[in-house]
């Protein structure tokens, strides 16, 4: 997660100012990074729940939510 998917999330939402907003797209971001990975058999993913930290321009990961995919 560190290595791999946070870097692409934080280069894609470079230039989006920090709101709850930009923190769900944020999210859903994640989200479907990790649903394109159930195509090699993944079946649980976990997704970031991102807050606004208290230094001005800094995003935390306040949880991690485990989802069910459910394969067809």
């Amino acid at each position: 997660m560190v290595n791999d998917i946070l870097p692409m999330v934080f280069d894609e939402f470079s230039q989006q100012g920090l709101c709850p907003a930009t923190l769900t797209m944020m999210q859903d971001y994640v989200t479907q990074l990790l649903y394109a990975c159930a195509t090699s058999g993944v079946v649980v993913v976990c997704v970031p729940v991102f807050t606004i930290g208290s230094i001005p321009g800094e995003v935390v990961v306040e949880d991690m939510i485990y989802k069910k995919i459910h394969m067809w």
